[in-house]
């Protein structure tokens, strides 16, 4: 009895052993891992495959060593989380991918790691959600699209724009967004891009209303868009 006790308990152990052994650090079944370097020999890429896509967490570090991104992937495209870093090992921006496309909210941070902003993606297009925070967590002035005059001349109308705000550049375009929220640039037409953020247009008369958006480049790197309708 006793020895049927020993070779039981020798069984469960070496069982134990084993499963330990399978999980750990191992790659999942059917993924192949691939290491490529910096020319100083640091690592620099991490790229996980199955068959031949791209497939789970892609890493890649900086030559310092830093690690500079962390990619989900699924069947060669981008699917789920993906996070840029600070040098310090903080988040600096997190997105959320399905397939390739960005959808539900970014966020940025600074390297402290208090929020600098966020903003809501539906199906890869940017929304005009855009809130972007000081270092001190205060919600930033929002920017406002002015007209700044309107003139006839005969049946044509001469129309001036700005945007108000700090902003490094504006681009304006003529269409709306889409769905009121989203802007897409394939359904509007570009018509003035200025670092002095003003622009003019002359519109026929007989084409109203007018309906504009100005797309503001931000110093935080992001993109926000104002809708102005003129009748």
């Amino acid at each position: 009895m006793n020895k049927l006790i020993a070779i039981l308990s020798l069984f469960i152990s070496l069982s134990m052993v084993s499963c330990s052994s399978a999980g750990g650090n191992s790659e999942e079944e059917g993924v192949t891992k691939e290491i490529t370097k910096h020319a100083n020999g640091s690592l620099y890429k991490v790229a996980r495959k199955k068959g031949n896509k791209l497939y789970g967490v892609q890493e890649e570090y900086k030559s310092n060593g830093k690690l500079q991104s962390t990619i989900t992937y699924l069947n060669g495209l981008r699917d789920g989380e993906a996070i840029m870093y600070h040098d310090n090992g903080k988040p600096y921006r997190i997105t959320n991918y399905v397939r390739n496309k960005i959808s539900g909210e970014r966020k940025k941070y600074y390297k402290d790691g208090a929020l600098w902003s966020k903003q809501t993606y539906h199906e890869g297009l940017p929304s005009n959600d855009l809130k972007e925070y000081d270092e001190n967590g205060k919600l930033m002035n929002p920017f406002e699209f002015i007209v700044v005059s309107k003139k006839v001349k005969g049946n044509m109308l001469d129309v001036s724009f700005s945007v108000k705000g700090q902003c490094k550049k504006v681009e304006y375009f003529r269409g709306s967004l889409v769905d009121g929220k989203f802007f897409d640039k394939e359904k509007v037409e570009k018509i003035s891009s200025s670092n002095k953020k003003k622009a003019e247009i002359v519109l026929d008369r007989g084409a109203t209303p007018y309906s504009f958006v100005a797309k503001i480049s931000t110093y935080a790197n992001n993109s926000m868009f104002v809708y102005k309708q003129l009748k």
